[in-house]
């Protein structure tokens, strides 16, 4: 929590913003960068990952695949 921030001087305020991240485990990055960057007066942040991590229980198997 408050890892990320963004850079002074960095032009944020009222851009669409593409957040690329590899994997999304727990969401906690994504929601922080994306928090910081709503506090700087990014007017949206979209999330981009190559994966997405899924606990156990939540994933359905298909036996007859």
């Amino acid at each position: 929590k408050g890892a990320f921030a963004v850079k002074e001087g960095a032009e944020v305020a009222g851009k669409r913003i593409l957040l690329v991240d590899d994997v999304i485990t727990t969401g906690g990055t994504v929601s922080e960068c994306t928090a910081a960057l709503a506090k700087a007066g990014a007017a949206a942040v979209d999330v981009f990952a190559a994966a997405l991590a899924v606990p156990h229980r939540d994933l359905r198997v298909l036996d007859d695949v």
